[in-house]
């Protein structure tokens, strides 16, 4: 049985850790992301993943089916690599959804997370660069008075 101390300043769970050392060897490659539409991303973890989701919560929207709060609704899709035969979860805040020209646009930035065994994990560096990939299959550029801007085409 695999042995380590886990110490993260809490009373409750600080200690020695059975069984935890191939989890933790799993997760340290897998991490939840942000990407904006203008192509930049960053790392996040699952408790800032889990607030994101928590906050745009509630009751139905006006936009495909998402769900109103008081700070955004959560919309969302799913992006299929049938190449890799992998999927992954794009959640957005529907609020941030607008027509323009007859076209669905979204601008902003996105969680994104792989469906793996019904669960929800990060994504490894190829699997983030794969996703960018997709996505910038689905973007546009429009411009508006402030200039030329990225935005993802829903529909």
């Amino acid at each position: 049985m695999s042995k380590h101390v886990e110490i993260k300043l809490d009373p409750i769970t600080d200690g020695i850790i059975d069984d935890m050392a191939k989890e933790n060897a799993y997760c340290t490659d897998r991490l939840m992301r942000i990407i904006a539409t203008d192509g930049s991303d960053r790392i996040t973890d699952f408790i800032e993943a889990e607030y994101i989701m928590k906050t745009l919560k509630a009751t139905k929207n006006r936009h495909c089916g998402a769900y109103d709060s008081e700070n955004g609704s959560i919309g969302g899709f799913i992006l299929q690599d049938t190449s890799e035969d992998k999927e992954f979860v794009v959640i957005f805040n529907e609020n941030k959804v607008f027509d323009m020209d007859g076209e669905c646009l979204f601008v902003g930035s996105m969680l994104v997370m792989k469906i793996e065994d019904d669960y929800w994990i990060g994504l490894t560096d190829e699997e983030m660069a794969r996703v960018k990939e997709m996505l910038d299959g689905q973007k546009c550029t429009r411009i508006n008075e402030n200039g030329p801007f990225s935005a993802l085409l829903l529909s």
